[in-house]
């Protein structure tokens, strides 16, 4: 019997994906996604996805990730009825967890997680 690990703080979904961890299709939502407005002001608890999904639509929208589009989205519903946006967009991400929210330390932390994320894709 193959017992798929639960991702329990991982918000990588391509790492989840590639690694067979256990994953609950939500990917139905972004057909209705696409016909909402422009800004959408989503709010959940702690640990309820809002990260993982984001980084969900990343992998769906990014240009930059298209040569993974078969690998990651093949079981999925939108791998199944993709949209047009599919790798359509060049996507910028910020991860805002990684910065001290402190009023005085705010814009020197994130100015230093941009260059650390700078170089990192270098």
């Amino acid at each position: 019997m193959n017992i798929k690990k639960i991702p329990y703080g991982d918000s990588d979904f391509g790492k989840i994906i590639k690694d067979n961890m256990y994953y609950v299709d939500k990917t139905k939502f972004i057909h209705e996604l696409e016909t909402l407005s422009n800004f959408i002001f989503l709010i959940r608890p702690k640990r309820f996805g809002k990260s993982l999904w984001i980084n969900l639509l990343q992998y769906y929208y990014d240009s930059n990730k298209k040569d993974q589009f078969d690998i990651l989205f093949k079981d999925t519903f939108i791998g199944q009825n993709p949209t047009p946006n599919k790798n359509k967009y060049m996507t910028l991400a910020f991860n805002f967890a990684m910065v001290n929210p402190s009023f005085d330390h705010v814009k020197e932390d994130f100015e230093r997680y941009v260059h650390n994320e700078k170089l990192g894709s270098e």
